[in-house]
This record gives C-alpha cells, sequence and structure tokens, in this order.
C-alpha cells in the first residue's frame, strides 16, 4: 500500500471542510473493509493521497424510530443491524441482508454507510495496476465480462454505465445500442423514430456513411462487428415507405426567414432543422438538380436517385422551398439574400476538383466532372483502357464507374499503400472484385498526348517520409522507376476543394487554403448575418455524416442567435436495466448482405440489395449492448430500493432507488465531499389491516467469498 495523508475530523463539518480546503485526490473512510482492500491493490489511476476517517463522529451511529420512520445512522455497523431486535421486528429484510455480510469480524467493522457506497466487485474493475482492464466502470468504453469470464456477473440484465464507442465515434451520437434493442424487439417503428430524431437523412447514410460507429465495436475483439450500418439501410428505407409520418411540415411560422446556399448534406440538413423550428427555410442551389455531391457526385449504383428525389420530395411537403439554376454572384446577389432573410448559411460544398500541376494535365478528365457525365450520357469506354489517379473515394467511384462503362481496363494509380488510402475499404474491396488494377507508391509525372489525343501515363515510385514535427508527411520520388503507362483516357481525382470564385461574391473572410473562416462551434462568419458549414469551412471534403451533423449544429446556432429554441437533444429513455440477445454471446458471423453478382451490375441500379425483415433483426441481435453486467456489491442496496428508503446525506434527502445509480468510477450519486448521514425506512401504519412480508435471498458461490451474485430483495402487502 502505498502513503496517504490520514485525517479524523471530530464532526461533519470538519470533515466536509477538510476536503473542500483539500486538492489531492479525497476518500472517506467508513469502515474500511473495502476501502483499504481497493487501495492495497492499486485498482485505480489515481490513488488516494488523502483519507478521512468518518469513523468516531457523533451523531450518526444510532438507531431509533420516529414518525413512521426506521432511522439508522450511516456509521452503524452491520453487525448491530443483525443483531438489533429492534431492526428485526420492523425490517426483517434488512436484519438477514446485514446478516449476509461476510464474517462477523467484517460485520462489525462494516458499516451501512459503507456497505451502500462500495466500489464494484468485477475481477475487470478489480484487476490492480495500469495493465488492468479499462472497462467501462473506469471510464473505458466496452465492459470485458459480457463476452468474457462472466460467470459471476449479472442474469438479469446491464446498466448503462458509459457510453459505446458506437455512439461516441458517431459523429450526430446516434444511440445504436437503443435503436438496435428495438429492432431486436420486432418495434421497427420505434427504432426508426429514433433513429430519425437525430438523423433525417437514414436512407442515405445507410448506403454510403463510412460507419465510424463500426470501428471500435466490442463485437469486432471477438468475431466480426455488427453490421450497423445494414441495419441503418434497412430502417431507412422503412422511412421512406412511410415518409409522411416522419417528415411531417413545420410546426407554427415563427416569422424567420434563412436562405441556405448549397442543397448538398449540409445545406438540406440545416434546411431541415430550421423548418422544423418553424422557419421559413428556401434553398438556392446553382445546378439544375438538388442535392449537391449526393445528386452529381456519388454513382447511382451506391446511391440511387430515386433514394435521393423521394428525400427531396418529402423535404418540399414540409415547406423547404428550391430555388433551383440560382447561382450568387450571376443571377442572384449575397446582398439581395441577406436583405430578404434574416440570417443566411453557406454550405456551398468542395465540389470543385483538385489539380497536380504535371505536364499534359488539362487533357485528363476530372473526376467529379466524369461523375456528373453519368448523370446526362454514360460515354462508351467499350474497348479502352483507363487509369485513374487518386486514391480518394471519389477515384474509386471513378474506376467502378469506368467498369460499368465498358472499359477493357481500368487501373488506379495513387502514391498511398494499400492500407494508407483514404477510400472506405469495403469500395476498395469491391473494385478489385470487379476488376479495377491497382498500383500502389507510384505518382503521375505527366499527362503524354499525340495529335490532340491521351496517349498514357508517365509514372514514378514514390517513398513517404518521417512525419515532420507538426505531424504533416511528405513524399519523395524514387530514382529510375520511372515508367510510362498506355491509356485511352485519363481521370485525375487527387480530391476536392472549395470553388475559390464563390468566395468573390459573398464578402466573408476566407483563409490561406481558400475556405470559408466560420467559428467552430457557432458557425458564424465575419459577416454577422452569414453563418457557413459543411466542406466549405473543413479546408476539405469529409463524410456525408459530419456535413449532417454540422448542418444540424449549425441550424440549433442560428436559431438560438434569432431567439428560436432549437431543437434540442432527444432525452435518452433508456431503461436503467439493458439486455443483449442470447445469440450475441455466442460467435457469429455477420449477416450477409445480399448484392448483384459482379458481372450483372450496371450503372444505374444498386449494388447491393439489402436486408429484409428477418435479416435486419439477426444482425441486430448480434449487438452485446455494451453495458455494465456488474452485480452491485451492496447486500443493503437491493434491499433499501425495495422498502422505498431515503438516503439522507450532509447536502439532501434521495430515494434509494436513485441513489444507487451506476455511472464511470461510481456507484451512487454522491459528489466529492459529500457524506451518507442517515437512512432512513418507512414503516407500514399499525392496524392497517395488512400482512407485511419482507424476505432478502442472496446467491453466492461460497461462504468464504460472500459477495452477492444475485440479490433479491421482497416486499409485499397482502
Amino acid at each position: 500500500m502505498r502513503a496517504f495523508n490520514y485525517q479524523k475530523p471530530s464532526t461533519l463539518a470538519e470533515a466536509t471542510s477538510l476536503v473542500a480546503t483539500e486538492r489531492r485526490h479525497t476518500v472517506f473512510l467508513a469502515g474500511g473493509t473495502d476501502l483499504l482492500g481497493t487501495m492495497k491493490d492499486d485498482i485505480h489511476t489515481e490513488y488516494p493521497e488523502v483519507v478521512i476517517d468518518l469513523k468516531g463522529i457523533a451523531g450518526i451511529s444510532s438507531i431509533s424510530v420516529d414518525a413512521n420512520r426506521l432511522r439508522i445512522g450511516a456509521l452503524v455497523t452491520l453487525h448491530e443491524l443483525s443483531t438489533s431486535p429492534l431492526v428485526n421486528e420492523l425490517c426483517p429484510a434488512v436484519t438477514q441482508a446485514a446478516s449476509s455480510v461476510a464474517f462477523r469480524e467484517i460485520r462489525q467493522a462494516g458499516t451501512i454507510g459503507g456497505n451502500i457506497c462500495q466500489e464494484s466487485r468485477c475481477w475487470y474493475y478489480r484487476y490492480p495496476g495500469p495493465e488492468g482492464f479499462h472497462c467501462l466502470r473506469k471510464g473505458g468504453d466496452r465492459c470485458f465480462a459480457i463476452l468474457g469470464e462472466n460467470d459471476l456477473h449479472s442474469v438479469f440484465g446491464s446498466a448503462r454505465v458509459g457510453t459505446p464507442p458506437c455512439v461516441t465515434d458517431c459523429p450526430i451520437g446516434i444511440r445504436v445500442p437503443d435503436y438496435l434493442a428495438d429492432v431486436r424487439d420486432n418495434e421497427i417503428d420505434v427504432a426508426a423514430q429514433k433513429l430519425f430524431a437525430v438523423n433525417p437523412f437514414v436512407a442515405i447514410t445507410g448506403r454510403v456513411c463510412p460507419h465510424f460507429c463500426q470501428n471500435r465495436c466490442a463485437r469486432g475483439d471477438t468475431d466480426v462487428s455488427v453490421g450497423i450500418r445494414n441495419v441503418e439501410r434497412y430502417i431507412g428505407d422503412y422511412i421512406l415507405e412511410h415518409g409522411e409520418q416522419f417528415f411531417t411540415p413545420q410546426r407554427t411560422s415563427n416569422g424567420r426567414s434563412v436562405a441556405v446556399v448549397g442543397s448538398g448534406p449540409a445545406g438540406l440538413a440545416a434546411a431541415y432543422y430550421l423548418a422544423l423550428c418553424g422557419c421559413h427555410v428556401t434553398i438556392f442551389e446553382k445546378d439544375s438538380a438538388a442535392g449537391g455531391m449526393l445528386w452529381y457526385g456519388v454513382p447511382e449504383f451506391r446511391l440511387p436517385k430515386t433514394v435521393l428525389s423521394r428525400l427531396l420530395s418529402l423535404l418540399e411537403a414540409m415547406g423547404i422551398a428550391f430555388r433551383l439554376s440560382e447561382e450568387i454572384g450571376t443571377s442572384i446577389s449575397i446582398e439581395k439574400l441577406k436583405q430578404d432573410h434574416d440570417l443566411v448559411y453557406l454550405a456551398p460544398g468542395a465540389a470543385s476538383d483538385n489539380t497536380c500541376g504535371i505536364p499534359g494535365e488539362e487533357h485528363a478528365d476530372s473526376g467529379l466532372a466524369f461523375l456528373r457525365r453519368m448523370t446526362y450520357t454514360p460515354p462508351d469506354l467499350r474497348g479502352m483502357k483507363v487509369g485513374v489517379v487518386g486514391g480518394g473515394n471519389v477515384a474509386i467511384d471513378c474506376a467502378r464507374t469506368a467498369v460499368r462503362c465498358g472499359a477493357a481496363e481500368t487501373h488506379l494509380i495513387c502514391r498511398e499503400s494499400h492500407e494508407e488510402m483514404p477510400a472506405y475499404a469495403e469500395e476498395t474491396e469491391e473494385a478489385a472484385n470487379e476488376g479495377v488494377v491497382f498500383h500502389f507508391l507510384r505518382a503521375p509525372i505527366s499527362v503524354k498526348t499525340e495529335n490532340g489525343k491521351v496517349r498514357g501515363l508517365s509514372l514514378i515510385g514514390v517513398e513517404w517520409d518521417k512525419p515532420d514535427l507538426s505531424g504533416v508527411r511528405s513524399t519523395h520520388p524514387v530514382r529510375g522507376s520511372e515508367e510510362f503507362s498506355e491509356f485511352d483516357l485519363v481521370i485525375m481525382a487527387i480530391g476536392q476543394k472549395l470553388d475559390r470564385s464563390v468566395l468573390k461574391h459573398i464578402g466573408v473572410k476566407a483563409n490561406r487554403q481558400g475556405y470559408i473562416v466560420a467559428d467552430q462551434d457557432e458557425f458564424s462568419t465575419s459577416d454577422p448575418s452569414i453563418y457557413a458549414g459543411g466542406d466549405a469551412v473543413n479546408n476539405g471534403p469529409r463524410s456525408i455524416i459530419e456535413a449532417v451533423a454540422s448542418g444540424r449544429n449549425a441550424a440549433t446556432a442560428m436559431a438560438t442567435a434569432m431567439g428560436i429554441r432549437p431543437i434540442g437533444p432527444i432525452a435518452s429513455d433508456t431503461p436503467s436495466l439493458t439486455s443483449c440477445g442470447d445469440e450475441a454471446l455466442d460467435e457469429t458471423d455477420p449477416v450477409p448482405m445480399p448484392t448483384v453478382e459482379t458481372s450483372d451490375r450496371l450503372l444505374d441500379v444498386e449494388d447491393v440489395i439489402g436486408l429484409d425483415a428477418a435479416g435486419a433483426r439477426a444482425e441486430a441481435m448480434r449487438c452485446i449492448n455494451c453495458s455494465c453486467v456488474d452485480v452491485t456489491a451492496s447486500d443493503m442496496a437491493p434491499v433499501l430500493t425495495a422498502l422505498k428508503a431515503e438516503i439522507t446525506t450532509t447536502e439532501r434527502t434521495v430515494t434509494a432507488e436513485h441513489f444507487f445509480h451506476v455511472g464511470t468510477n461510481a456507484t451512487t450519486i454522491l459528489k466529492r465531499g459529500e457524506i451518507v448521514t442517515q437512512v432512513a425506512i418507512p414503516l407500514s401504519l399499525p392496524g392497517d389491516g395488512k400482512r407485511h412480508v419482507q424476505q432478502y435471498v442472496k446467491y453466492k458461490l461460497r461462504n468464504g467469498n460472500a459477495f452477492p451474485r444475485v440479490g433479491i430483495a421482497l416486499n409485499m402487502v397482502l
């Protein structure tokens, strides 16, 4: 045991004063049977530097009855409770619980206050040293007991302690376990309502989201992460089918008007949430179709235009107006928008291609222009050899599109290694399955032409340097690795940026990279009437779900600025005890996602067919619902909860049910410096003519280690 400073105050006031003036980590000693053991084992990353001994403080160690309440002082020992005739007569379950605590020597030292404030008894929580398990109770992101050695843990369910990684890693904080539980219960409408409340575009993200939620899924430690996106897509299609039930018209108008520039995911999300607040919203889009990059930049075999069209029509039905072929600086001015609306939200996206500045580049197609052509007249590439330069998602989309246009060979050249490609792994895998040939760690030197026609690419090998002090890595060419590759068509897809011409017409401050400068939290710009978000302020394109999050947060900021109550966070209705299906405890393979055979894939037909109801439920069954399955170490906790006891501290009086709140590094709601002083149990009224039955039953593995594995308290009125 490490050294600590020992304090023994004589009053409660002195004890609380010591905590108030003490900056070091401080703990209270009420009995010592649990605290000293945790200190000896050194189970916490922060060791207690000061121990304040409460034993001996007068006024909190007696048992009495008044006002139809049995009052037990916090320092009454468990031995006193187990041998008290008064307690046994009035509350026999308390006597039984006190008697069940380990050995007599421990009961003589342990107090009721100490018993109800005990820490978790889980082996994973108690594992000592810095190499110990970083479980939910310790502020980690998973409960190792769920799929590990869990025979000593709850059979009734688990408690939500921390936030699982599927929630923390989602840019908009979708509570994944909650709606998956509804899917398991065949409550699809309930699941859809929960998901839609935080993400109105589920049908889109269920198809093209990079599913950050799956990256650290605890299920992946055992076999394969839960296919969250696949279940989300099923729910998204359900929402589309019942669209009028979800996309309800805006509530009574508040008289405010907002102009949204850009109809990509950030603009659509901002418009939706502002409309929910009662604002009149008009979206201005420079193209002839709404959707931004969703319409022109994502191939139909990944996101069908029928899906996007359905969503746009539902937004229109809510009262959101769309003005197409309206470009700032051409057909309408920013001054006019400011004049006609209370606020303007800029979300033009990053829809302009980057260039690499090599000779002959002007003869190559740009990635975004190539994808845009698919909306109008897809090119006939039969018999042609196509080279795509880039390692991101647009490059992969271009390569897969070229295959569908009949290209005899499609090659993708990128400067990253396979492992470091920024494109989503499953898209890269699908491209390889479709015949795309990858050339890693290669960079173009020039685009070669003959008589104005592309002949091919001069390439060179590259190596990556170590990160500099700012963490940035760069490449250098490998001498002697030059080569020439013949191509009939070269597509440059090396990233996107904001069209700088947009900045000329909006009059707000931009950074050196040519993006709009906006407050990170408030989304305000240098012009107080203009807000901005999405890729236009992100120094480059990000995921669709991040754009949706940006639009939602910007809408909240704008509503607040206009004095409107924004649509706030949805209150969680997660029950105190959660559960998962029995199937989740066995090793399982994910439910296969039905797809079109590679040889049958087309430009305008979706590759992925999607799960049916049974498949979605089976996949949801694989979720282990990352909650804590530890059983409280306190024998008194279930008894006091069943008897509707009240617990008084130096600051307040709360019900036992509320007091035993499971949290990170906590099993109660006690705050720093707050001390339990008394437990009060309401007594049955004499002469009420009813029979009152109390009992405490405890399951334990052996008498020598009498911690409860299951503790059940009974309080019946017959």
